[in-house]
Parts: C-alpha cells; structure tokens; sequence
C-alpha cells in the first residue's frame, strides 16, 4: 500500500511538471506571438463592430495554433473579410464573425479556400488575391 501510494504521488508530480511545462510553453507563444494575435482581432473587431479580446486565452490558442501551422496574417485577413462580406448583414450568421468559428483548425483551411466568383469565374480567394499583388 505504501508503494502504491509512492507510486501516486510520483506520477502526480510528474502530471504537475508537465502542466508547468505546457504552461510555460504556452506563454512563451502568447509572447513570441503578442504583435500578430493583437493585429488579428484589432482587424477582426473593426471589420465586425465587435469588442473580441486578447485577453482570453481560447482567443489567443486558436491564433498561436494556426500561425505555428504557418498560416500569415494575411490569411486570417482573408478569411475576416470573405465571412463579413457574406455573413455581416445576416442575422443568423453574424454571430458566427467571432474567433472560434472564424480561426478555429476545422474552419479555417476550408474558409480560406472556398471559391468566390470573379468576373463569372470561380477561383479560390487566396489565388485571386495573390494574382492582384501580382498586378502590382
């Protein structure tokens, strides 16, 4: 019994250290990334007319997750503005134009590579975007 009970108390400590760990972790990201989450939802809010903060740490995990999956800046403005251009004026959906729905890992790659129709054609608004820089 006193072995099981040595046997707990170690594997407690080690959940602990990992937590520390993940935590550590975790706020080393908020800080690497600090200039990127709060650029993202200052460009959400003032698209939206909404008060999303940087704050909270859900808000935070979903940008760091998908800037460590190598998505831009750019990308998340491109998502931003395709849902508000289709969803701002619709009350059933507006209240989709928020961080979990907009950057979260199952929305995000789809939202970014759904066809929106240029001049009769359908092309992806990440390919149409970029073929404007071109133009530049």
């Amino acid at each position: 019994e006193k072995i099981q009970e040595d046997t707990n108390k170690e594997k407690y400590k080690e959940i602990k250290i990992e937590k520390e760990i993940e935590v550590n972790t975790r706020e080393q990201l908020y800080n690497k990334y600090s200039k990127q989450i709060n650029e993202i939802i200052d460009y959400l809010n003032r698209e939206t007319n909404k008060k999303f903060t940087t704050e909270s740490e859900f808000v935070k995990d979903l940008i760091v997750d998908r800037l460590e999956e190598q998505h831009t800046i750019d990308e998340f403005k491109i998502i931003i503005n395709n849902k508000v251009k289709e969803w701002i004026n619709n009350k059933e959906f507006n209240k989709n134009l928020r961080p979990g729905t907009l950057f979260s890992k199952n929305n995000f790659v789809r939202y970014l590579n759904e066809s929106v129709g240029f001049e009769g054609s359908s092309r992806s608004l990440l390919d149409s975007v970029l073929m404007e820089m071109d133009d530049d």
